[in-house]
This record gives structure tokens, sequence and C-alpha cells, in this order.
């Protein structure tokens, strides 16, 4: 395949280049470019005595070309790029080529930023099928989404799919969990990403689903604990619930707390957030908090369980903030979507989807 300038006939001035787009022919690509810009400047050169329109029309063509060649030669090095870390051969390297071109023409993205993404996902172990089917999409949709860049948003979701050992066509699901925390809280899709670096292994060994856990770091951060701070607090607040020392077992027997059902499996965070604050119901702020470092020794962890225990008061649930409220929120699906649709609406917008393409 190969795309051909031609027909730039200013006078007796006549340029002709054809750049090679096989694998094989970018350093041939690179050295015709060379050769056209040196026959640009032969042309500016002998356009001199032209009228000075059209020498500055000439020159604004000479420098549209080279744009378009400079953008075609940084794309192909990219999809070689994609091709090396997938594995992709044949049919599959044109399809995934395909992809990235038509992210570039719908999308604010470029179809090289696509083309990063594309590798993000393969590096991460996404397997062609699934971002030809679903993860490619899922990445584009939660960078619009969150105004970020769509090779940072794919590395995000494959961090996600991986931590909670997902297939690669859970994408849209894992980007509109992205979404659904940004717009639920006072977290962003950056900072929850932050937050499973530390928690999302430690959840999914446990049996917790990503939205569960998108609640909890919701919560969380609308108590101002964010970011990895927000991971780490929630991760160690798991594993000492589930880990006890014998003082705490103990506790857990007074407060009738059960943290695994008759198979020995954990019975989820809200579960456990409910049941304490049933046993805590009544007691004064000293006492509670006594109670929660006997159970919970580490104080990052009781920072963390403290935070939770807000969700379950009248207060919280006037304010649309209880836990149920948050873990509805965090299954709404579509609005990685809706959230790119609203965010590019208006002239902003259509300024953004042009320079994408």
């Amino acid at each position: 395949m190969s795309d051909r300038f031609s027909g730039a006939n200013l006078g007796s001035a006549h340029g002709t280049i054809e750049i090679g787009a096989d694998l094989r022919g970018i350093d041939q690509a690179a050295q015709a470019l060379a050769d056209f810009e040196r026959r640009g400047k032969s042309l500016d050169r002998a356009l001199s005595g032209i009228a000075s329109g059209g020498a500055l029309a000439g020159g604004a063509l000479a420098a549209g070309i080279g744009l378009a060649a400079r953008s075609f030669v940084s794309f192909e090095s990219q999809m070689l790029a994609v091709q090396a870390v997938s594995g992709a051969t044949g049919e599959e390297f044109i399809q995934l080529s395909e992809l990235a071109k038509q992210i570039g023409l719908d999308t604010v993205f470029s179809a090289t930023e696509a083309a990063l993404a594309l590798e993000e996902l393969a590096k991460a172990g996404v397997a062609i099928p699934d971002i030809l089917t679903g993860a490619a999409e899922g990445a584009t949709s939660l960078a619009a989404a969150a105004g970020i860049g769509i090779p940072e948003a794919a590395t995000l979701i494959a961090t996600a799919l991986n931590q909670f050992q997902l297939a690669g066509d859970e994408a849209i699901r894992i980007a509109d969990v992205f979404a659904n925390v940004a717009n639920a809280s006072a977290a962003d899709a950056t900072s929850f990403g932050e937050a499973l670096r530390y928690v999302g292994g430690v959840a999914n060994n446990l049996g917790v689903p990503i939205e569960d856990v998108a609640a909890a770091v919701a919560a969380l951060a609308d108590q101002g604990i964010q970011g990895s701070m927000a991971g780490t607090n929630l991760a160690a607040a798991l594993q000492s619930l589930v880990s006890p020392s014998a003082k705490a077992r103990e506790v857990q027997r007074q407060l009738g707390l059960q943290i695994t059902d008759n198979e020995g499996n954990f019975v989820g965070l809200a579960s456990v957030i409910q049941q304490l604050a049933r046993a805590t119901k009544g007691l004064g702020e000293v006492e509670r908090q006594r109670l929660l470092n006997a159970l919970i020794p580490e104080e990052r962890a009781v920072r963390a369980i403290t935070a939770l225990l807000t969700t379950q008061t009248d207060e919280a649930e006037a304010a649309g903030k209880a836990w149920d409220d948050y873990a509805e929120a965090m299954r709404q699906s579509g609005s990685a979507a809706q959230n790119a649709q609203t965010r590019l609406s208006g002239v902003a917008g259509s300024i953004e989807q042009l320079r994408g393409s």
C-alpha cells in the first residue's frame, strides 16, 4: 500500500513523492520525506520571483504535505510497536491498525494516540480479540470522560482487569466504574486508580468485587482520604478483619461479628460495616473508639473503618451518602460513554474532536 502526493503544479515546477507504507519501508519513507523537504526548499527558491500570494500558497501546501507525511510515519512506527508487543500478525495487525484509525476519526484522540493505547493494553496482557471487541472502546470512553490521555486510561483499565482477574471484554464495565467513582464522590479516575494499586489485589483475594471497592474508595474520598492513602488504609482494614490477633478475635466474638461465612469466605465489606454499626449503636464516642482500636489495632485501618461507619448514619442517608447510595452508584452502566458525550458537547468539544481527527 502506498500514499502518493502529486499534481502540485506551480508554474513550471512539479513535485511528486511516494512514501512506501509496508512494514519494511519506514527507512525509505523517512528518506523520501527528507528528499521532499529538499525539493521544497528548491521550489521556494524557484518561486522567489512569483507574486507573494502564490509563494505563500506554495509554502502552505508544502508544509501541509510535510506534516501529513510525518504523522503517517509516526503512526506506522507506533503500530510496529503494537505488533511487537501483541504478536499480531496478518489479519490481526490489519484490524488493529484500522481500529486505531477509526478511533482517530471518531474521537478527540489521534490515530497515533489510539495506537499508544493499544500498546498499553497489549503490554498488560489483554488479548487481541478483547482489544478489538471492547477494551479499546473502554479506554477511549474513560479517557474522554475523565479528561486524561488515552494511554493513561488504557493503563488504568488494564491494571484493574488484571487485579480482579477479569477478561478484556469487561473493559467497558471497568470504565463505567471509574466514571461512577468520579460522579459520586470527591475522587477522580486517577486517584481511584492510585487507590486500586494498593487495595485491588487484597480485595480480589477476598472475593470483594471492584464495585464494592469503588464504593468504599468513594466514601473514603468524601471523608478526605484519597489516592494511595485510601488504598493502603482500606487494604489494612481488610487484612486486620480477616487475620485478627487473638485479642481482636475476642472482640469480634463479644460484638457478635461474623467476618466469614460457614465456608470460610469473607462476608463482604457491606456486611461487616453494617454489623459494626449495629454492634456499636448507642455507645458513646469514646467507648466506640476504644472498641474499634481493640478490634483493629492498626491506626490506618481504624481510620478507614471509622470513615466507612459514617455511611451508616441517618445523616448520611438523608444526604444520599449512605453505603447503599454509593454501592448503587458504582453499578450504573454507560456512565463513561455518557460522561464523554457530555464533556465533548458544545463548541469546545467540537474543537477537540476536530483536533483528534
